[in-house]
């Protein structure tokens, strides 16, 4: 079985706890399996397993189902001798990157989810943070507000979505663990979305590209298999390997200049790649190949 659903969860977006109800996490789940709520895109890393029927997310959990829209809400009144003022929001927890205070001829909005507010650049100056969890909001003036002024807030809040049904992705693939699922695992689409964007990082971070200006190195020795796309831009260059890899490391280079080789390893065994040539080198623990 490559998903665990047994019970229910309740779970509240904006916030990263998971309840079960029927659940026995400690024997089935791990940190690092994947969390979802059947019917929801949503996809979740699982940071920790704290008891049986307690599961805690790497991120807040956010369901456009799960939140409520909240505006106008009146939470400070300026006058012209304070710069600071300190309120708490009504409804929590607040959703990340939904937050705009707005008093006077000045904004302050929750840009980038981190708690920090950004001020409109008039006037200038001007701060303020927020807590997403207990609603403690601080915004400070630059300048003194020339009269009484209502500050406002419009936001979105979590809502609770209870004992619902979920899934956790417990198998992965051995090297680079991508979710694995079985037949009869449901909302199949979005677990292999997520399988995809791994192994498109999983690429993309493990290619190279180079239009070589000298001699170079690569001293990566975590990589699996790394592809090198080298151009040697008017001179025969050493490619070379530098630090301690381990054994079945395997490298794909390719020359796509049009003049001059690509050495690689040229204290050791040598390999001359040509033009347009294509070399796969595999390390067995001792030497390349």
């Amino acid at each position: 079985m490559s998903a665990y659903s047994t019970g229910s969860v309740t779970i509240t977006a904006g916030k990263t706890t998971v309840v079960g109800s029927g659940t026995a996490f400690t024997k089935n789940v791990e940190a690092g399996d994947l969390f979802k709520l059947r019917g929801q895109a949503g996809i979740y890393d699982i940071a920790a397993v704290n008891s049986a029927t307690k599961v805690t997310l790497t991120a807040r959990y956010s369901s456009a189902d799960y939140q409520t829209n909240r505006t106008n809400e009146h939470i400070a009144t300026t006058n012209a001798t304070d710069l600071t003022y300190i309120a708490t929001i009504a409804n929590t927890p607040i959703i990340q990157e939904t937050l705009v205070v707005t008093g006077s001829d000045e904004t302050w909005t929750d840009d980038d989810g981190s708690g920090t507010l950004t001020a409109a650049a008039s006037p200038s100056g001007s701060s303020g943070t927020i807590d997403y969890d207990t609603g403690a909001l601080s915004i400070t003036y630059s300048a003194s507000p020339t009269e009484d002024y209502g500050v406002t807030a419009i936001y979105q809040s979590g809502d609770e979505a209870n004992s619902v049904s979920y899934q956790i992705v417990t198998d992965f693939t051995t090297n680079y663990e991508f979710p694995e699922m079985s037949i009869n695992d449901v909302n199949f689409q979005h677990i292999y979305t997520k399988a995809m964007r791994l192994i498109d990082a999983a690429l993309g971070t493990y290619s190279y590209s180079s239009t070589m200006t000298g001699n170079e190195t690569f001293t990566d020795p975590q990589r699996q298999i790394g592809t090198y796309f080298l151009d040697p831009n008017g001179a025969n260059r050493n490619f070379d390997p530098s630090g301690t890899f381990t054994a079945g490391l395997v490298i794909l280079i390719k020359n796509i200049g049009t003049d001059y080789n690509i050495i690689f390893d040229s204290e050791n065994s040598i390999q001359i790649i040509r033009p347009t040539e294509l070399a796969i080198m595999l390390y067995d623990g001792s030497q390349w190949r």
